[in-house]
C-alpha cells in the first residue's frame, strides 16, 4: 500500500502542478511554477 505522501504527490502530478523524475528507487518532485501561479490566480479571482 502506498504511503499518503506518495498518493498526494501523484494527484498533484496528474493535475500538472508538480513534475517527477525517477532515479532508481527514488522519485524527485518539482513544483510546476507556471501551473501553480495559474491556480493561485484562479483561486484569487474566484474568492472575490
Amino acid at each position: 500500500m502506498p504511503n499518503n505522501t506518495s498518493v498526494h504527490l501523484s494527484v498533484l502530478r496528474n493535475a500538472g502542478l508538480v513534475s517527477s523524475t525517477k532515479e532508481g528507487r527514488s522519485v524527485t518532485y518539482r513544483a510546476e511554477r507556471g501551473a501553480l501561479r495559474n491556480l493561485a490566480t484562479f483561486l484569487s479571482e474566484a474568492a472575490k
